[in-house]
């Protein structure tokens, strides 16, 4: 007969229960409760392995920047979402109490375009107030010269409405568009065209500087503390327009960066008493108060970044085939990563800055068997 001494069995169980309580991996807090992508938090807790520690983000697996018994310091991963922090040590898990918050920002999709797709090569936009407005080409489409056509884009009822297109033969080749306060605007051969949203027409306005070619405008952005319009060309030049009074400026001085345009995409966006102009990497800011030109940090993503917008006074710059964002932060001179853009990577998309916020879509799918994309999403930091 087996003797059981119950008294040696209870004392054994509650030293294993204390074995493995006392080697449990646990997550006492974490600081920061909030950060974007690339940003670092450090998790506190016990017993963590100095290496080989596992940890996860919002479902991400996260790089481990310096681990010990007690602290882990893990980068934010791109694409994670809004969870909670885990960490896997030895074969044992441990899980945050609270979610991590990650601030890069999330797309919501709008109404598509109804008419027929739009592409950023040929096809022109612009946007005044709560309104955006994508301008279509004439184009042949199976096999049929389909005629250009004017769509408007309506924030406050998410709604796309037909309106009086510019000639129904436009063609958009080295053409250009911006806008001012409250008009939209078409430069090309040589002309340019004042379109009103509130009587839905176009006037031819006056005449161009002589020394400003149309066909090699890179790109133009609206300037509202100085009520003007800024133009730079691929010679280097530096043009104004005042939409009020009609008049047009030239500053004598070449751009900065005038002496090697280099390749990809020129992009440019306009934020109160600033204008920035993209040149490959190369990111340039001019101020209009003291006309005086500042480069910035490099563009960290792809030289062939192709739509940009502002969101929140704040300039944000994307690469469609790559699905990565990024917004410059002026308050510590740096680029940071946000939320890419949701559907399919693409080319040429169409980018709108309406109400202070970014919108982007449509373009060309970025697949072996391309095609066309109608899609709008809204971009919310």
């Amino acid at each position: 007969m087996i003797k059981i001494n119950f008294a040696k069995v209870l004392v054994l169980i509650l030293f294993i229960g204390g074995c493995s309580k006392e080697n449990s991996v646990s997550i006492s807090s974490f600081d920061p409760s909030s950060g974007d992508y690339n940003s670092q938090v450090t998790i506190k807790g016990a017993n963590f392995s100095s290496s080989g520690n596992l940890v996860q983000i919002g479902g991400k697996d996260a790089a481990v920047v310096s681990s010990s018994p007690t602290e882990i310091v893990a980068s934010v991963p791109v694409g994670a979402f809004t969870g909670k922090i885990t960490v896997s040590s030895g074969g044992k898990l441990a899980t945050s109490a609270d979610n991590f918050t990650v601030t890069s920002g999330a797309w919501t999709k709008m109404s598509s375009l109804p008419g027929r797709a739009v592409t950023g090569a040929g096809d022109l936009f612009f946007s005044v107030g709560s309104k955006g407005y994508v301008h279509s080409s004439q184009r042949t489409v199976n096999g049929s010269l389909a005629d250009a056509e004017l769509w408007e884009y309506d924030l406050s009822s998410d709604s796309w409405s037909k309106k009086t297109e510019l000639s129904k033969n436009f063609t958009g080749v080295g053409g250009v568009s911006f806008n001012s306060a409250d008009r939209g605007y078409i430069l090309e051969y040589q002309e340019l065209w004042e379109y009103n949203p509130v009587n839905n027409n176009w006037t031819k306005k006056g005449g161009l500087p002589l020394a400003l070619n149309t066909d090699q405008v890179l790109c133009a952005c609206y300037v509202s503390s100085i009520n003007k319009v800024a133009l730079i060309d691929f010679q280097g030049s530096f043009f104004t327009y005042d939409p009020v009074g009609d008049i047009w400026g030239r500053d004598n001085n070449l751009i900065p960066f005038s002496a090697n345009m280099k390749g990809g995409d020129h992009l440019c966006g306009g934020i109160q008493s600033k204008a920035y102009f993209t040149n490959g990497s190369d990111v340039w800011e001019w101020d209009s108060s003291s006309n005086q030109w500042t480069q910035l940090p490099a563009f960290p993503g792809s030289t062939s970044s192709d739509y940009s917008f502002v969101a929140d006074n704040e300039l944000y710059i994307g690469v469609g085939f790559e699905d990565n964002l990024w917004v410059y932060k002026s308050s510590i001179k740096k680029w940071v990563q946000k939320s890419g853009m949701i559907g399919a990577s693409r080319n040429l998309p169409i980018y709108l800055t309406i109400n202070n916020k970014g919108f982007v879509g449509m373009g060309i799918s970025n697949t072996t068997n391309s095609f066309l994309l109608s899609d709008f999403n809204k971009y919310n930091p």
